[in-house]
């Protein structure tokens, strides 16, 4: 990914991963939390997106209909990256840290990330077979 996402661009692209296609007035309908969002403003943002090489539009009469061409994982490990080079200097061990010691980490968070660690070992073993 060549740029980062800012947060309204990350809302925009999940309600165009969520629905699949979306136009303008959709995507703003979608995000009827965010206070006093202008239709230009997010029309302005979708151009960005475009430009960028994440979203292409497609005609549908008089209107632009808008479809993700980042996949949401590509998006997520990006971002990702990112934050462990900017945050933790590159160190994965202090994120995993950082989430463990959040008091809001419940049982059923820890054992799912016992259950990914021991998926990771079991591939990691494999390829090094």
């Amino acid at each position: 990914m060549k740029k980062q996402l800012t947060g309204l661009q990350a809302k925009i692209m999940k309600v165009l991963w969520d629905r699949g296609e979306a136009s303008v007035v959709q995507v703003m309908d979608a995000l009827t939390y965010e206070k006093d969002l202008a239709r230009t403003t997010v029309a302005t943002i979708i151009g960005r997106l475009e430009k960028y090489g994440y979203i292409a539009r497609r005609r549908d009469g008089q209107t632009n209909i808008y479809y993700p061409l980042l996949s949401r994982a590509d998006a997520r490990q990006s971002m990702v990256f990112e934050l462990v080079d900017s945050v933790f200097s590159g160190d994965r061990g202090q994120l995993v840290s950082h989430l463990l010691s959040d008091e809001e980490f419940s049982k059923e968070d820890i054992e799912r990330v016992k259950e990914m660690i021991l998926q990771h070992e079991e591939k990691a073993g494999r390829d090094d077979a």
